[in-house]
């Protein structure tokens, strides 16, 4: 799935789901006029349709690059996770991270300024939460996932790194200073 738009309102959520394999893939809904992204899913996420049981909501997906998806038909996963214990062991700990992934996304989105928002990001996303990555989409996508416009995500991050707060490295790299990580 390369930069394509894929209904999923079609795909019933007791049908299927998808399982994102590589790639970053965001949900949304066009909302009077308007459209409104509800989810962004990394590799390892799982999706269901979103508005299955909202029917007058038109949810679809948009891949954010090349990405790879597995479908995996709903009775086979509900047999799965019945008969194999280990199976259904490592997908209770896969959900778990997913909602905690999720979790720190609705933190973020609930950060009222745009440098609280990048902060939480850079700390939150890390490898152990050092306040270095590398990001792994482009800036407009990336203040996507920030809920604000690439401009302000432009602004915030010359604010960051003329205040000494932020140092941007080589290769799309991001390093909060160590004033920012106590």
């Amino acid at each position: 799935m390369k930069d394509e738009r894929m209904d999923i309102a079609s795909q019933s959520a007791t049908r299927c789901l998808f399982r994102l394999i590589n790639g970053n893939v965001s949900v949304k809904y066009e909302i009077m006029g308007e459209t409104i992204t509800v989810h962004h899913a990394a590799p390892g996420d799982w999706l269901i349709e979103p508005g299955f049981c909202i029917s007058a909501l038109h949810p679809f997906a948009i891949s954010e690059g090349v990405s790879t998806l597995l479908e995996v038909p709903a009775s086979d996963l509900a047999d799965s996770l019945v008969h194999e214990p280990d199976f259904a062991s490592a997908w209770c700990k896969e959900i778990g991270m997913q909602m905690a992934r999720a979790q720190r996304r609705s933190e973020r989105l609930n950060c009222h300024k745009a440098v609280q928002r990048v902060t939480h990001y850079l700390l939150t996303e890390s490898t152990g939460n050092c306040g270095e990555l590398v990001l792994p989409y482009p800036k407009n996508v990336w203040a996507s996932h920030l809920g604000m416009a690439p401009e302000t995500l432009s602004r915030t991050l010359s604010e960051m790194i003329s205040s000494g707060r932020l140092e941007e490295l080589h290769g799309k790299r991001y390093r909060l200073l160590p004033a920012q990580l106590t």
